[in-house]
């Protein structure tokens, strides 16, 4: 399990700029959507999206994060989990960017807009449905049941502009089935950030960059915490997340 963001329990998250309600949501603010948002902040600082999917948006952290870093970008959020879109929709509402985010109850499968979004990211449900518990929310939160690789692929690809990109965030390994799926629709991992906690420790999550591109995939690592201590965190995980985390 990847380190949890200060506060994950909370009933309130409350970052620099804006506040995460959590109390009916299936899943808490965790460090596997702090990293996915800071990540694309960061790595589309310079050219940054016009329009901006995020897809399983939870509490709706990410898009809100993005809509922090990205002044003119307008994020849609879609969810299946009715309580989790209400409280995405509640703290888009009462943030900042309450203009440029949108949140969407709604199954992705069955989504259709007009919109062709540039960039589509999503820490989708990536547990094989054997690995389940007694939360039925938490476990279609996190499990591949209502949205597969091949349905996450196929249904992105139809919203996807032609030279726009996908972000995921997954378990290292759920790797080999959303490469095997993108694959069957042509789409192509151009970046894997593999993340480990410590230094010493194997890469759990892997973040990934997918376009409809076929150039050289490159990969590189990010560890969290640069030694002992709760928040002895590394320089570049704190570059990620300093815009963001009040303890940074």
């Amino acid at each position: 399990r990847v380190v949890q963001a200060q506060g994950t329990m909370a009933k309130i998250f409350r970052l620099k700029q804006f506040e995460i309600r959590q109390e009916d949501s299936a899943l808490k603010v965790g460090t596997d959507g702090m990293l996915l948002g800071g990540y694309i902040a960061h790595h589309f600082q310079e050219h940054q999206p016009k329009a901006v999917l995020d897809v399983g948006t939870g509490t709706g952290i990410i898009a809100l994060m993005l809509a922090q870093a990205f002044p003119t970008t307008h994020i849609t959020g879609i969810e299946l989990d009715s309580a989790s879109a209400k409280e995405a929709s509640y703290n888009a509402s009462h943030s900042p960017f309450a203009d440029r985010v949108t949140i969407l109850e709604q199954d992705y499968r069955d989504y259709r807009c007009a919109t062709q979004y540039d960039l589509i990211l999503s820490n989708p449900p990536y547990y094989t449905p054997t690995h389940q518990n007694n939360d039925q929310r938490e476990t279609v939160a996190k499990h591949s049941i209502t949205l597969s690789p091949d349905q996450f692929f196929a249904t992105s690809l139809h919203h996807l502009a032609p030279q726009g990109q996908i972000a995921t965030i997954l378990a290292t390994s759920a790797q080999s089935d959303y490469l095997k799926a993108a694959n069957e629709y042509d789409i192509h991992p151009q970046h894997h950030l593999y993340i480990q906690t410590t230094q010493n420790k194997t890469p759990k999550r892997v973040l990934t960059l997918w376009s409809q591109e076929l150039t050289p995939c490159t990969a590189s690592h990010l560890t969290i915490l640069a030694g002992a201590g709760t928040h002895n965190y590394t320089p570049e995980y704190t570059q990620l997340l300093r815009p963001y985390l009040t303890i940074l």
